[in-house]
C-alpha cells in the first residue's frame, strides 16, 4: 500500500489553490513542429510521448521557461480526482546563443531539462541539460527550438516509482505559445510534485552492478603485494 498518494494529493491541493485565481486556462496549442524522444542509455526502452499542451513564459532576452505536457489542467488541479498519469517536461533556457560568442555544440549546455513521469500515484523526476537551438529569441507570441541528446537521470522519486529508463538521452523539439501567467502557475505545480519524492538511487544494468561490486571489493580488500619475508634465519 502506497503511503505517497496522500502526499501527492496534498501537493495537488496546494497547487490547485495557487491556480484558483486563474479562471480561464488556454486550450492545448498544437504547433507546427513538436516531438519528444527519450531513450534509455542502459536498457532497450524509450518514450515517445505526445505532449499537446505547449506553453512558454518569457523572462528576458536570454531566459524562458517552456512547459510540454499530456496531462490536462483539470487533472493537475483537481485534488478530488484520481492521481494524474502522464508526462510534464520543463525546459529552461538560461542563455540565448549568439553566433561567434556562444560555443554552439550538442555537448554544450544552454538549457536545463526536467522530466516528470506520473503514474499510479507515483512520481519520478529526471533532470539534466543540453544545448537548446532556438528558432528565434524568446518574447514573441510563439517560441520554438530543439535540443539534441540532453543527458537525463532520475534524481527524485516516490517510494514505489519504478525507473524504467535509467540514464537516458532526450531529443526535444517544440513550438510553444506564450502564456506567462499559466506557466508560472504550472511551475508551482512542478515544484510541489517534486517535493513529494526523495533523492533517487540510479538504476544499474547487471554489467554496471558487477563492475560496481568489483570496484568496491578491490577497495575493501586490496591485493597483497606478496608474502612477507621471514625475519628468522631458518630456525
Amino acid at each position: 500500500m502506497s503511503l505517497r498518494l496522500p502526499l501527492i494529493s496534498t501537493a495537488l491541493l496546494a497547487a490547485c489553490l495557487v491556480l484558483a485565481g486563474c479562471s480561464i486556462v488556454p486550450a492545448s496549442f498544437v504547433g507546427s513542429r513538436s516531438a519528444v524522444e527519450i531513450d534509455s542509455q542502459a536498457f532497450d526502452v524509450g518514450l515517445r510521448p505526445n505532449l499537446p499542451i505547449r506553453l512558454y513564459r518569457f523572462v528576458d532576452k536570454n531566459t524562458a521557461d517552456v512547459i510540454l505536457t499530456d496531462i490536462s489542467m483539470e487533472s493537475l488541479t483537481d485534488p478530488s480526482g484520481p492521481p494524474p498519469t502522464g508526462n510534464i517536461i520543463h525546459v529552461q533556457l538560461f542563455v540565448h546563443p549568439k553566433p561567434g560568442r556562444t560555443p554552439i555544440a550538442s555537448t554544450a549546455c544552454s538549457a536545463t531539462v526536467q522530466h516528470l513521469v506520473l503514474a499510479r500515484g507515483q512520481v519520478g523526476v529526471y533532470t539534466g541539460g543540453g544545448f537548446l537551438y532556438p528558432d528565434a529569441p524568446p518574447g514573441e507570441k510563439y517560441f520554438g527550438g530543439s535540443i539534441s541528446a540532453a543527458a537525463l537521470r532520475l534524481t527524485r522519486a516516490t517510494d514505489q516509482f519504478v525507473d524504467q529508463l535509467g540514464p537516458s538521452q532526450g531529443n526535444i523539439s517544440f513550438v510553444a505559445q506564450r502564456d506567462d501567467a499559466t506557466v508560472a502557475r504550472l511551475l508551482t505545480i512542478i515544484d510541489r510534485l517534486g517535493e513529494v519524492g526523495y533523492p533517487a538511487r540510479p538504476r544499474m544494468t547487471e554489467e554496471m552492478r558487477r563492475l560496481s561490486e568489483s570496484t568496491l571489493s578491490e577497495i575493501a580488500e586490496p591485493e597483497s603485494e606478496g608474502p612477507e619475508e621471514s625475519d628468522s634465519d631458518g630456525e
